[in-house]
């Protein structure tokens, strides 16, 4: 009796314990930023029960200089004058604009709330903005022209080998066929 007893404590302390989360999601307007564009990210916390009061929602990212360490978005000189934040309730929203090819640092969204009257924190998983060079349109245009060939040439190399291939299934075949019936007239001669 005992023991059922025991399980049945400890499965009621996973379940009222267990369930109780407070998570940050991140993410972006776009997967993709050409340089001189401007970047949306946004986070929010969630959590499984209402005892959540947020007190402190910011932008950080990784010290280079001290492991385990942030900086706040807006003292990074990089940033400073190119960033801007929005806090509403459980949700921030950071505006990066005119992206650079060194843009690319963590941005971590921090959040600092109170759970059961307890003051606690939660940080999110990061997101690395992923930016390339402006395209010049002569580029684009000598790339598709030196595509274009490669692709046809693929092809015409394809159809040829599916060529050869049936050639030589079709040679091989009759050259059974043959023997076959070369074997069965040899065979039928030999028997009479």
């Amino acid at each position: 009796m005992m023991i059922h007893q025991t399980r049945f404590c400890l499965f009621s302390l996973f379940c009222l314990t267990g369930n109780a989360r407070v998570w940050l999601t991140q993410q972006t307007d776009k997967l993709h930023y050409t340089a001189g564009e401007t970047a949306v990210i946004q986070c929010n916390l969630h959590a499984d029960h209402n005892n959540v009061k947020v007190k402190l929602m910011k932008w950080v990212i990784l010290d280079p200089q001290k492991i385990d360490a942030t900086i706040d978005l807006p003292k990074v000189e990089a940033y400073a004058s190119r960033q801007h934040t929005k806090t509403s309730g459980n949700s921030t929203v950071l505006t990066l604009a005119n992206l650079t090819m060194n843009d690319n640092d963590t941005l971590l969204c921090f959040a600092r709330y109170y759970e059961n009257r307890q003051l606690t924190h939660a940080v999110g998983h990061g997101t690395v903005l992923d930016i390339f060079n402006k395209v010049q349109p002569t580029e684009l245009i000598i790339s598709n022209i030196t595509n274009e060939p490669q692709s046809t040439l693929l092809s015409w190399i394809n159809y040829l080998l599916l060529s050869v291939n049936i050639l030589f299934l079709f040679v091989a075949t009759s050259l059974c066929v043959s023997l076959f019936l070369t074997r069965c007239y040899t065979r039928k001669f030999a028997h009479t």
